[in-house]
């Protein structure tokens, strides 16, 4: 019983655990449904996370491409205050600093647009930039139509301080600093202020002949020509540095022209209009004067203000009048000297006086010439050739007229009038250094006639002092001792000795008058000198055939008592 009881127990153990078993897999099968549950579960919400984090990101994206292009939008969108002051609320509205803030961003987002081309936004950038030009254009077109406007009454903003004035004259050269990358608009505003400035010009300088500001009208001098002349070229010159100062304040902001070359030829051109009346007023001076003087004087002031406005303009039509005025008053100018010297010359040149002086007609032309070399400033190789014509055209048929005159002379007395002429003549051209060629021809010249004289003069010497038979003895080839020779005997040679001391004592006794008439001191001193060496030769020859024993004196120094040395002293040689 008992044993039945405990089999009973261990089967009912037995089917517990195997009902437990079964429990426990029934757990492990719902275990594993349920970690696959999750695994399928955990895939499918980091694919979700995945998707969330994308969407994010593109969200974040689209945000900041929003961002910049509301950015974009408002950077490159022209603002209606920018669109009235570019293109004007009315028609003939001035410009204003508001308009060059505008156009100066436009350009900028022009330029912005290029480079947003190169980085891939072809298509926004270009539709920008279609928009941009028209602005753009139409603001040019209004920068130009006022420039020009503003060009033709610039005299009147330079001058005039009011505080609107000063404000418009400095949009001016903005204006032309954003017309200079428009080189025919540009062209054509410089262009409308050269033609406003010229006809001011004129009528300034006419105003200045006629009527005068502060002083009398500058025609007030016209009876005075040189004066004249002076104050209207004066004038020329004075108006030229306000007028670069005007051009200097225009261009000072344009940086892509030559500003210097750019001033140079609007000053030019500008000067251009008082080229007619300048040229009337000189060239009806240059052909009613007749004065060489005065004609000489005028020359040198057009070549002075020909050089300084060439120095300013660099040519220009001003330059070239003046230049061509210059021509013309040399022309006439060398045609006066001319007459003058034909005038006077024409009169004949008289007899010289007494004293063998020049004629008076030969004084006046020197004075004359004198004139002209003080008129006449010498700085470049040019005006030397214009005075060197004008120095031929006096001396040349001076000197002819002096040497036809001196042809009825003695030759002693055509000598000294012809030296003191020429003389005259090198103290008169020596006040010019650039008149070498004369003075080398006038030397000639003079060496010739002194040469003559010299001749004379010891000719004079030979025949007063009776050495004309002791030189020829001397010269002679003769046989025998000298003392032999009749008139080389030792009493005939104390005779001469005797004269010759008188002549050592008192030389100047024995000199011709017409020595003592040169002009010339330095000549004068020449010849004496030229002609006491000719006697002095003689005594050495003569003083070393006494002292010769073969010419057999007894006491040679009884005969010739001084060396030729003494001799030399004594005369000063």
């Amino acid at each position: 019983m008992s044993g039945t009881v405990g089999l009973a127990g261990v089967a009912g153990a037995v089917a517990a655990s195997g009902e437990v078993r079964e429990s426990g897999q029934r757990l492990c099968a719902a275990a594993a449904a349920m970690w696959e549950r999750s695994r399928a579960t955990k895939a499918a919400t980091t694919h979700l996370l995945q998707r969330t984090d994308e969407l994010r990101r593109a969200r974040l994206t689209l945000q900041k491409r929003g961002r910049i292009a509301a950015a974009m939008g408002r950077h490159f969108q022209v603002t209606a205050a920018e669109c009235a002051a570019l293109h004007g609320l009315a028609k003939d509205s001035p410009l204003t600093a508001d308009f060059f803030a505008a156009i100066e961003r436009v350009e900028r987002l022009h330029e912005e647009c290029k480079s947003l081309v190169h980085c891939g936004f072809e298509t926004a950038a270009l539709d920008v930039m279609e928009k941009i030009s028209l602005h753009r254009e139409a603001a040019v077109e209004r920068l130009f139509r006022w420039t020009q406007k503003a060009c033709r009454h610039f005299d009147t903003l330079t001058h005039t301080h009011t505080h609107t004035h000063t404000h418009l004259d400095s949009l001016v050269p903005r204006a032309l600093e954003k017309l200079q990358s428009r080189p025919v608009l540009f062209k054509y505003v410089v262009d409308e202020y050269c033609a406003a400035r010229k006809s001011d010009l004129v009528r300034a300088f006419i105003n200045a002949l006629t009527e005068g500001g502060a002083g009398k009208p500058i025609e007030h001098n016209a009876h005075d020509p040189e004066r004249y002349t002076s104050d209207i070229l004066s004038w020329v010159r004075q108006i030229l540095p306000l007028e670069k100062e005007n051009l200097a304040a225009l261009f000072k902001r344009c940086d892509q022209i030559d500003s210097a070359e750019e001033i140079r030829t609007t000053l030019a051109d500008i000067t251009e209009g008082l080229c007619h009346p300048l040229k009337v007023r000189i060239e009806l001076i240059l052909t009613s004067d007749k004065n060489p003087v005065l004609l000489c004087a005028i020359v040198n002031l057009l070549r002075f203000y020909g050089r300084i406005l060439n120095d300013e303009l660099r040519g220009g039509l001003l330059f070239v009048t003046l230049d061509e005025l210059r021509i013309q008053g040399e022309n006439v100018f060398l045609a006066a000297v001319e007459i003058k010297v034909k005038a006077d010359l024409g009169r004949g040149v008289k007899a010289p006086p007494s004293n063998l002086s020049p004629s008076p007609i030969v004084s006046d032309l020197l004075s004359f010439l004198r004139e002209i070399f003080a008129a006449t400033p010498i700085s470049d190789q040019r005006e030397r050739a214009d005075l060197l014509k004008a120095v031929s055209f006096v001396i040349d048929p001076l000197l002819r007229a002096v040497n036809e005159t001196a042809c009825h002379l003695s030759s002693s007395d055509m000598a000294v009038y012809l030296l003191n002429c020429i003389y005259q003549i090198q103290c008169t051209i020596s006040l010019c250094q650039f008149v070498n060629d004369y003075g080398e021809r006038l030397q000639a010249q003079s060496d010739a006639q002194m040469d003559t004289l010299t001749s004379e003069q010891a000719s004079s010497l030979v025949a007063n002092l009776n050495l004309g038979p002791i030189y020829t003895i001397l010269q002679g080839q003769e046989k025998g001792p000298l003392s032999a020779i009749p008139g080389m005997e030792s009493s005939a040679l104390r005779s001469f000795m005797n004269k010759f001391d008188s002549f050592i004592a008192m030389p100047d006794v024995f000199l011709l008058p017409q020595i003592t008439l040169l002009v010339s001191s330095a000549n004068k001193i020449s010849i004496r000198k030229r002609s006491f060496e000719v006697i002095l030769a003689i005594y050495k020859n003569l003083h070393s055939s006494i002292h010769n024993p073969n010419n057999k004196y007894e006491n040679p120094n009884t005969i010739v008592r001084r060396t030729p040395e003494e001799v030399s002293e004594l005369l000063a040689l």
